[in-house]
């Protein structure tokens, strides 16, 4: 039974990731983290959901979504917007340029 529940968590997990990635929500995050254009400067992590709150307020989901979401993030080891990036969005500006310069985010 345990490996049937691991399964089904990991298909679940699948699936809020390709929600998340079709909805724009990764994309609006990064574009916020590390924008395309570096004329303005680079706004910062604040070691927190902020910018993912902000983003998914943007986005057609109600608030006991948000905090199901976060938890998600929390659980798999995520604790903070860059963080997400990092561990959920492989193809993000963030992940391929700003992550070297950051040696606190995860997955280092």
């Amino acid at each position: 039974m345990q490996d049937f529940e691991s399964g089904l968590f990991t298909q679940i997990g699948d699936d809020i990731i390709a929600d998340l990635a079709r909805a724009g929500y990764f994309a609006r995050l990064d574009d916020q983290l590390c924008p395309a254009d570096t004329a303005p400067p680079l706004a910062p992590c604040e070691h927190s959901f902020a910018a993912s709150i902000q983003v998914l307020r943007e986005l057609p989901v109600d608030l006991y979504d948000i905090e199901r979401i976060l938890n998600f993030f929390r659980t798999h080891g995520a604790a903070c917007d860059c963080e997400v990036l990092t561990l959920f969005a492989p193809a993000s500006r963030f992940r391929t340029t700003r992550r070297s310069t950051w040696p606190q985010t995860a997955g280092d």
